[in-house]
């Protein structure tokens, strides 16, 4: 599951933090990036909203943003016109 470890360097956060955050050993972390297990639904649940992604993206399922995401390229590019983009969102299913 490569993608959880470059969600989590994208974030900033060393595995030690991520442990904390979500209150599991820093050895389970590794294992959940490195493949070897994987992470109970609850705490694919935390990462997801800790990396500001659905879990399906960190599962490798598809490349749907959150919300969150939606509205930080909305203020990066807010320039374009803004309803082909609402437009465009609109077509994705949101996790919530």
């Amino acid at each position: 599951m490569s993608r959880l470890r470059d969600c989590r360097e994208r974030a900033g956060y060393s595995q030690k933090q991520v442990a904390l955050i979500l209150k599991v050993k820093a050895p389970s972390v590794s294992n959940w990036e490195k493949g070897k297990t994987r992470p109970t639904r609850d705490n694919l649940e935390k990462l997801a909203d800790l990396y500001h992604v659905s879990v399906d993206f960190l599962m490798e399922r598809n490349w749907i943003f959150t919300s969150a995401v939606f509205a930080a390229f909305l203020c990066v590019h807010a320039s374009g016109p803004f309803h082909y983009m609402y437009a465009w969102w609109r077509k994705f299913p949101r996790r919530f």
